[in-house]
């Protein structure tokens, strides 16, 4: 399986999700155009990696920098889709909880994976919820437009974001996946208060941003998640 199928797999749950009845329509064609981008970007390291296949790997780098960029405007379209919702301090509990639940998974995951980089893992979910926190969906949309700008500059560098143990474009990929879910559990939460129907798990978009998280560090089999019915 190509690290594009895997990473296609691996956002199934959440593109699926995103189609449901009550969520942008944009969503999905946003999801899945993400995700081909930063496979491009993945498949080109690894022919990085592999060495004497440097061509190919700057023609897929440059692919994945196309895709991202061409999601602007489809981003704009996804914004103007949503409309405004304040989320009240029971809102913000049960947002806090579902996250907390994801970080206690990510801190006694079974994969290999080193404490420092599960640290800068909790502190990019951190940031993801303080950012709805402080301006509700807004704040979901900007932490985004935030992150898919900084992958755009590491993948444009010579270095391609390739610092650190957790290469830093990694992080800003999965940055992108952690705040698509915060904004889907807030358009969930939202549903719920307006007395619509949503019967998906709460939790269902931050495990699929898990699991998308530990496949790109590093190629991990993804741990099977406990459920919570809303």
């Amino acid at each position: 399986m190509t690290y594009l199928e895997q990473l296609r797999l691996a956002a199934s749950d959440m593109v699926s999700l995103s189609s449901n009845e009550g969520y942008p329509p944009t969503m999905p064609t946003f999801l899945e155009s993400y995700n081909d981008a930063v496979a491009n970007f993945g498949e080109s390291e690894l022919l990085f990696v592999a060495g004497n296949q440097e061509t190919q790997a700057i023609a897929l780098n440059n692919l994945g920098l196309s895709k991202l960029s061409a999601l602007d405007s489809l981003f704009d379209e996804l914004r103007s889709e949503v409309q405004t919702y304040v989320m009240t301090s029971e809102d913000v509990q049960e947002l806090k909880d579902a996250t907390d639940e994801l970080k206690n998974l990510l801190a006694n995951t079974e994969y290999e994976i080193s404490q420092a980089d599960i640290a800068k893992l909790h502190l990019s979910v951190d940031n993801a919820v303080n950012a709805a926190v402080a301006n509700n969906e807004a704040g979901a949309e900007a932490y985004i437009e935030t992150h898919k700008a900084e992958l755009q500059t590491l993948r444009s560098r010579a270095d391609r974001g390739v610092v650190s143990n957790i290469v830093i474009w990694k992080l800003a990929a999965i940055a992108v996946w952690l705040g698509v879910a915060i904004w889907l559990l807030i358009l969930c939460i939202r549903r719920r208060r307006q007395g619509l129907q949503c019967n998906d798990l709460i939790t269902t978009p931050l495990y699929a941003a898990l699991i998308i998280a530990l496949l790109v560090v590093g190629f991990c089999e993804p741990p099977q998640p406990p459920m919570k019915q809303l």
